[in-house]
């Protein structure tokens, strides 16, 4: 059972490694890649600045501040 672990975290580590390097090499897929969660993360902030009673004043400050111009 021990080699199925260091075998599983070999191949593991080797996917996350040619993922990152794919993702740095080829600025089309890095766009591709990350557009999904970066609209996803626009319609929540949409969501929750548009609907302002039902978010507490403490989590409303966190939420309009933008994280990309910091």
């Amino acid at each position: 059972m021990d080699i199925f672990y260091v075998s599983f975290g070999a191949s593991y580590t080797i996917v996350v490694l040619v993922i990152a390097a794919l993702l740095c090499i080829n600025p089309y897929w890095r766009r591709a890649w990350f557009h999904p969660s970066k609209s996803a993360l626009r319609l929540s902030t949409i969501l929750c600045t548009s609907f302002p009673p039902a978010i507490p004043r403490c989590f409303r400050n966190a939420l309009t501040t933008n994280l990309f111009e910091l």
